[in-house]
């Protein structure tokens, strides 16, 4: 049986989750897509992970998709003794350019641009602005601060500087080297920081080749000011809270997440929401009242998929936290949910706006005359998983079941909200492609004897882009 919520769950591999075991645990929990952070840790133990996600759930009828996240051009820290140190506020912090392993009053920084260009009286933050650093001296190779505010600082963590450039008009090699190991290994999403270039989104899709998906990270203002053009390029959006309110003012995360979310969806494309979601259950089996607000407000917003990151990687309760994520959701969906998010959008025509494929008309009436039957799924025969995506756009309020030959397509689809996907083989009539879309809906319990679904599919058969057809059965 299909999951009981539309909205996915993206759940970041680490040390507390990187076995067979807790991969499979945490996909029973609820998980649907697995994220590989390659900033901190090597390509081929990486590689070895997408490996074992596959090799965990391999039952056909349970597709799981994975997102290779780039390391991206970020200046990072080095490591530190024990792992990590606790900085404490009001005490004297330094960043140099001796590359043993840091402590409680230091730590090597790799960057000599970042000496030339930094002063005295810079605010850096570091991991996601949870800790903040206030420069007091600068020397070409040590930079004295006064910690501002503290906390516990692992190892690799990004750091930020006011002052210093960082180039933007290519892919870097480190994220090159990383994205040439990634389609090897076979991941199905590429999630990339393209500081604010489009020419680096135009490379970064050069170089995978339709090998895999990208998701571009909106993760700056620059991004934000060019979201239908990166649309126009990207294949979905991955908003980076952490970098993006280390960026710019706080107080306009919640309008930038809305902003993100609905041009995703006018454009037909995923849109994930990242970043410090249920962050106090890295250490707690609960989270806070904020959190739990927090997560439902992005199911409300229309995110396809909410992330969970060092709650799964590094947490002490990582099952909990999907779990948990899980709940959420579910409450969420259950608050009205297909009227509410549904009208931040309407179909195509409400609004006066033009229908301009067949397909994608087919798609606007599927969820019309589901709404008006109180049909109990919307069944979608696809090859691409495009007419799919333009169904999910509407948020129709009741499962998408997608029916593909195509095993990349069920995997890309595991970042979609509401669309569940099972294997199908080449179907060569409508009357073949209506009886499999019926038995589908029965053996995935989406609904009671004599309840009916819509069901669309295309011909000529197997060709992309073709959706053509509309049909109503009763189950």
């Amino acid at each position: 049986m299909l999951r009981n919520r539309l909205a996915k769950i993206v759940a970041t591999l680490g040390p507390a989750s990187n076995t067979a075991e807790a991969i499979t645990s945490l996909y029973e929990s609820g998980a649907d897509v697995f994220r590989i952070n390659a900033a901190y840790s090597n390509d081929a133990d990486n590689a070895a992970l997408i490996g074992q996600v596959r090799e965990a759930i391999s039952d056909d009828s349970k597709p799981v998709g994975t997102i290779w996240d780039l390391p991206g051009l970020k200046m990072r820290i080095g490591g530190f003794k024990d792992g990590s140190a606790t900085l404490v506020a009001g005490s004297t912090f330094t960043l140099d350019q001796s590359p043993e392993d840091g402590d409680e009053t230091r730590v090597y920084l790799p960057f000599p641009e970042a000496f030339a260009h930094t002063r005295v009286g810079d605010v850096l933050r570091l991991d996601d602005g949870r800790l903040t650093l206030r420069v007091t001296e600068v020397t070409l190779f040590r930079l004295s601060t006064t910690v501002v505010a503290g906390g516990e600082l692992s190892a690799n963590k990004a750091i930020l500087f006011p002052n210093v450039p960082i180039p933007t008009a290519e892919v870097s090699n480190r994220d090159a080297e990383s994205l040439s190991v990634a389609l090897e290994a076979g991941a199905d999403w590429i999630a990339a920081t393209a500081n604010g270039s489009l020419d680096v989104v135009r490379d970064l899709k050069r170089r995978i080749g339709g090998k895999a998906r990208l998701m571009v990270k909106i993760d700056s203002k620059e991004m934000l000011d060019q979201l239908e053009a990166v649309l126009e390029l990207a294949d979905g959006l991955f908003l980076a809270r952490g970098d993006l309110g280390s960026r710019m003012p706080v107080e306009m995360i919640p309008n930038a997440q809305k902003d993100t979310i609905l041009a995703a969806r006018e454009a037909g494309k995923p849109a994930i929401v990242a970043a410090q979601m249920l962050e106090s259950m890295v250490g707690d089996p609960t989270p806070t009242r904020a959190e739990a607000s927090d997560v439902c407000q992005a199911i409300y917003d229309g995110a396809d998929a909410v992330t969970l990151s060092a709650e799964t990687a590094v947490g002490h309760y990582p099952i909990d936290s999907v779990a948990m994520m899980e709940r959420l959701i579910m409450s969420a969906e259950t608050d009205d949910f297909d009227t509410a998010v549904g009208r931040a959008l309407g179909t195509a025509g409400e609004d006066g706006s033009k229908v301009e494929t067949i397909g994608g008309a087919i798609s606007n009436a599927a969820v019309s005359v589901s709404n008006e039957l109180q049909a109990c799924a919307i069944v979608v025969h696809t090859s691409s998983g495009s007419t799919a995506r333009r169904v999910a756009r509407l948020r129709p309020g009741r499962p998408i079941l997608c029916l593909t030959d195509m095993e990349e397509t069920r995997r890309y689809m595991t970042v979609v909200c509401g669309v569940h996907s099972l294997h199908m083989p080449s179907l060569s009539s409508w009357k073949e492609v209506v009886e499999v879309a019926v038995k589908a809906a029965k053996e995935q319990q989406l609904g009671e004897a004599g309840e009916v679904i819509v069901i669309t599919a295309g011909m000529p058969w197997g060709a992309s882009g073709s959706t053509n057809i509309l049909r109503v059965a009763t189950l």
